[in-house]
C-alpha cells in the first residue's frame, strides 16, 4: 500500500511491529507456567487449575498420545465443548508436533464425517454425549484411536482421565518448527464449501502476541470468559490463545447463558469479555442487567459478524462498557483489524494491527482510493500457508501472499475500515448493488427490532428485490407497512425492504453469524 493511513491514529504505547519468537505453540502456555505457576489458568464450574497443573496435564496427555502412535503432522480431531479437556487436548497435540483438527461441538453427522474423510484424521477426542455422531460415521474414516472424555467406557474406545491418570509427564522431544502446521481449521471460505486452512505455529503465535500487545494485557492480571466455541478460530485465540498466553484466567462456559455471564463479569471481576454481536444483543436485553457491576471490564470485544451500530452505542449508554469491534477470518488465524480501545468509530472493524497491511481492491487487483468499496485484502504473519488438497482455491485466495477475504471493505481518511459485505451476499435490485449491511443497519434503528437480517429474493422486474426478516423485542408488535415506512424514511428508494418477515428467531452459526444462505434456502423452498 502507498500510504497507510491508520498510522497518524494508531494507538498510544502500542508498537507497530513485533519480533516474534519461532517457537511452537505450546510454549506460550509452557512460559505462563514457569512464569505464574500458582495462578489460576482455568475455571470450570468447581474445578480450578493453576498453570503449573494446567501444563502438566498438558505433558502427561502428550505423552499418552504419543504412546497411542500418534506422531509428527498426525491430525487429532478435537470434537468437544469449552471443557478442560479441550485445553489439554489442543495444546499435547501440538506439543507432540501433531496437527489439531477443530470440530465444533454443533456438528452432527454430515459435518463430522465430512472433516474426519477430508482432513484423514486417525485420532479423534470426543465428549461422551456426543460418540453416537462419531460411531455412525466411524467406517467411512480413517479412525484409530477414539478417546472418550466422561464416566463410561465404550468398546474400541480409550478413557481420556485413565489415559491423563496413567501416563507419566514425559512426552519425546520433538522438533517442532515455527512453520509446521499446528491447526487445520475447516471455515466455508468465500465459496460455502468447507476448507481446511493450514495455520502454522507462527501464523498463531504471532496472532496472539499482536492482539495481546494491542490490548496492553498484563501478564498474570487478565481473566476472561470463554464462551465462544474454542473450535472456531475467533475463540481459539481471542479466548484461549491470547488470554493463556498473557498467563490470565480463563472461565470456561460450554453454552451462552446471558445471567450467568454477568454474574461471572460481576463476582469474579473478569477484565475482558470477547464474543458476537447476538449475545452482545442478549446481554442488552437482559431484564436484569442494571443489577450487576461490570465496572471491572476494561472492554468487550465483539467479532466473528458485524456489530450494529445502535447495539454499540445502547450497550455502553446503558452498562457503561466500552464495546469494541473487530474483524478476522480463518485463514489469518483470525484477526487482522481490531478498534483502538481509546478511539472507535461505530460501524468500523477498527484499522489493521501490528505487522499487517490491508488494502481494497476492484476486481481486476487494483488498490482502490479512499472511500471506493472493493475486496479486502491482508497481507501479515498470520496469513495461512494455503488450503488443505486445493491448490486451486489456495491460489485463487492467496494472490502473490495476500489474502483475498472475499468481503467488501471501504477505507476512510484516517485509515479505519469499514465491512459493507460479503461479495457473494452483494443484492442486485435493477442495476444497483444493494449491500445487506445498509439495510440491517436501518432496521436496528427501529425501536422494536431485536434482531434482524436482509436478503436479495427473485423479482420478475428488477431481477431481485430485499426482503427483511426481522425478530421483535418481547412483547412488541409491528407491522410489515410500518417497517417499510421506516425504512423508507432513511434509505434510498432501492434499498427499502418490499417484503418482511417476522420470525421467532433467525437461523444462526455456532458463533451468531446470521445464515443468510439458510434464509435463502427458506425462499427457494417455498417458491419450489
Amino acid at each position: 500500500m502507498t500510504s497507510k493511513p491508520w498510522i497518524a491514529h494508531w494507538p498510544t504505547d502500542v508498537p507497530q511491529t513485533l519480533k516474534y519468537p519461532k517457537i511452537p505453540l505450546y510454549q506460550l502456555v509452557k512460559e505462563s507456567a514457569e512464569a505464574f505457576p500458582s495462578t489460576t489458568a482455568y475455571v470450570f464450574e468447581d474445578d480450578h487449575m493453576s498453570y503449573e497443573r494446567f501444563y502438566t496435564q498438558i505433558k502427561k496427555f502428550a505423552a499418552a498420545l504419543h504412546s497411542l502412535g500418534v506422531k509428527y503432522t498426525d491430525k487429532v480431531a478435537l470434537y468437544l465443548p469449552n471443557i478442560p479437556s479441550y485445553l489439554i487436548s489442543y495444546f499435547a497435540v501440538n506439543r507432540i508436533g501433531a496437527i489439531v483438527v477443530p470440530c465444533n461441538a454443533a456438528y452432527r453427522e454430515k459435518e463430522i464425517g465430512f472433516i474426519l474423510k477430508d482432513s484423514e484424521a486417525e485420532t479423534i477426542v470426543v465428549l461422551e454425549d456426543m460418540l453416537s455422531v462419531v460411531e455412525n460415521v466411524r467406517e467411512e474414516s480413517s479412525l484409530k484411536n477414539v478417546i472418550i472424555v466422561g464416566k463410561e467406557t465404550f468398546p474400541n474406545t480409550l478413557s481420556f482421565y485413565e489415559l491423563l491418570s496413567n501416563t507419566e509427564s514425559n512426552p519425546p522431544v520433538v522438533d517442532i518448527q515455527s512453520e509446521d502446521i499446528a491447526v487445520l481449521g475447516y471455515t466455508g471460505g468465500t465459496t460455502g464449501i468447507p476448507k481446511g486452512a493450514l495455520l502454522t505455529n507462527f501464523n498463531l503465535v504471532s496472532n496472539a502476541m499482536a492482539v495481546t500487545n494491542w490490548f496492553y494485557f498484563e501478564k498474570g492480571k487478565e481473566s476472561t470468559i470463554a464462551v465462544l466455541p474454542l473450535t472456531h478460530i475467533f475463540g481459539m485465540t481471542c479466548a484461549m490463545t491470547g488470554p493463556l498466553s498473557s498467563a490470565g484466567t480463563v472461565f470456561l462456559m460450554p453454552k451462552f447463558n446471558p445471567g450467568k455471564v454477568l454474574e461471572l463479569i460481576s463476582t469474579h471481576k473478569i477484565t475482558y469479555f470477547p464474543c458476537v454481536p447476538t449475545a452482545f444483543i442478549a446481554l442488552l436485553h437482559y431484564p436484569e442487567l442494571e443489577n450487576f457491576d461490570l465496572s471491572s471490564l476494561r472492554f468487550a470485544l465483539s467479532g466473528g459478524s458485524s456489530l450494529p451500530v445502535q447495539v454499540m452505542k445502547k450497550f455502553a449508554e446503558k452498562t457503561g462498557v466500552n464495546l469494541l469491534e473487530g474483524y478476522g477470518l480463518t485463514e489469518a488465524a483470525p484477526v487482522t483489524h481490531l478498534s483502538p480501545i481509546a478511539r472507535k468509530k461505530g460501524g468500523s472493524i477498527g484499522i489493521p494491527i501490528i505487522d499487517i497491511v490491508a488494502r481494497v481492491l476492484d476486481d481486476n487487483g487494483n488498490e482502490l482510493p479512499i472511500g471506493e468499496r472493493g475486496e479486502l485484502a491482508i497481507r501479515g504473519p498470520n496469513v495461512m500457508k494455503g488450503y488443505w488438497k486445493k491448490p486451486d482455491e489456495t491460489k485463487n485466495t492467496l494472490v502473490n501472499g495476500e489474502l483475498r477475504t472475499g468481503d467488501i471493505a471501504i477505507i476512510d481518511e484516517e485509515g479505519y475500515f469499514f465491512i459493507v459485505d460479503r461479495k457473494k451476499d452483494m443484492i442486485n435490485v435493477s442495476g444497483y448493488n444493494v449491500y445487506p449491511r445498509d439495510v440491517e443497519e436501518v432496521l436496528y434503528e427501529h425501536p422494536k427490532v431485536k434482531t434482524a437480517a436482509a436478503i436479495g429474493v427473485p423479482d420478475e422486474y428488477r431481477g431481485e428485490k430485499v426482503k427483511a426478516y426481522i425478530v421483535l423485542k418481547e412483547g412488541q408488535n409491528a407491522t410489515e407497512e410500518e417497517i417499510i415506512k421506516f425504512c423508507e424514511e432513511k434509505i434510498a428508494k432501492f434499498k427499502v425492504p418490499k417484503l418482511v418477515e417476522f420470525r421467532e428467531s433467525l437461523p444462526m452459526t455456532s458463533v451468531g453469524k446470521v445464515l443468510r444462505k439458510a434464509l435463502k434456502e427458506i425462499v427457494k423452498g417455498s417458491t419450489a
